[in-house]
């Protein structure tokens, strides 16, 4: 990758990473009427997907509440798996050393997860809860981990394939003192 690729990849990843702060603000903005509504509408029609195919009874406690208080986790996972997978990214691109890049990511996602629940004390019908933070950690460490195997993975293939290339290149330049 050259110079040019790396720098458009860096500022790819920074745009994405402020993204995907800025979709986690854009969502606990919400308040927690149009949260639930919001939920509510994704648990109906993945009821109504699974309705379609499979006999369920609509009054069963799991469609009527359960499905929602899943989804509603299951976001607080998503969003922070995408700023996992972002931030380390990103760091790895701008830091040569990834244990920082992998703390720094870290502590990024954590210090968002912070401030997000904190921030969701002045809005109406919502309340900061140590469970989300939780969550959020999970998906982000998830994230972090996924790109860092990745990383590794894709470092390994191209220490192997340089070398492969200088053993193909000092066998034809054996060959042609021959």
């Amino acid at each position: 990758m050259n110079k040019k690729q790396k720098r458009i990849l860096k500022i790819a990843t920074l745009i994405l990473l402020v993204a995907a702060v800025f979709i986690i603000v854009w969502f606990t903005s919400k308040t927690g009427e149009e949260s639930h509504r919001t939920s509510q509408w994704l648990a109906k029609k993945i009821e109504n997907f699974i309705g379609r195919h499979f006999t369920i009874d609509r009054r069963d406690v799991f469609w009527t509440s359960t499905l929602n208080a899943i989804l509603r986790k299951v976001g607080h996972f998503v969003e922070f798996f995408f700023l996992g997978m972002t931030a380390a990214t990103f760091l790895i691109l701008v830091f040569p050393r990834k244990r920082f890049s992998a703390l720094s990511a870290i502590a990024l996602c954590a210090l968002t997860a912070l401030l997000d629940e904190f921030r969701q004390s002045f809005v109406a019908g919502r309340t900061p809860q140590w469970l989300d933070v939780k969550l959020d950690m999970v998906g982000s460490l998830c994230g972090i981990t996924l790109v860092f195997i990745i990383w590794i993975i894709y470092s390994k293939m191209m220490r192997y394939k340089n070398r492969i290339k200088e053993l193909e290149d000092f066998i034809k330049s054996h060959h042609l003192e021959e």
